[in-house]
């Protein structure tokens, strides 16, 4: 089985940062973060969107901040174990 990607740790833009560095407008990292938790999946880092990368990688600072009340993760971690996904660096 192919495990989905994490990275290691935040991508040097990634939302989750201080200081606002995808210069987002207002209200939109709100509603990304209130969108993927509705759903209750995991964000993807912007960096693997629209075929930049070979494989999509799931975002460390949302992982940071809600994988542990996402349904996403809980039910992957209760199928296939802790290790269900692997860390890769950005």
């Amino acid at each position: 089985m192919t495990k989905p990607l994490l990275y290691r740790e935040r991508c040097s833009t990634c939302i989750f940062r201080p200081g606002n560095l995808m210069s987002l407008k207002e209200g939109r990292l709100a509603d990304v973060v209130a969108k993927n938790r509705e759903t209750g999946s995991m964000l993807i880092c912007h960096h693997t969107t629209y075929g930049q990368a070979e494989r999509e990688v799931m975002c460390r600072g949302y992982w940071d901040a809600y994988a542990a009340t996402s349904r996403i993760p809980q039910i992957m971690e209760s199928l296939f174990g802790p290790e269900w996904y692997e860390e890769v660096d950005p």
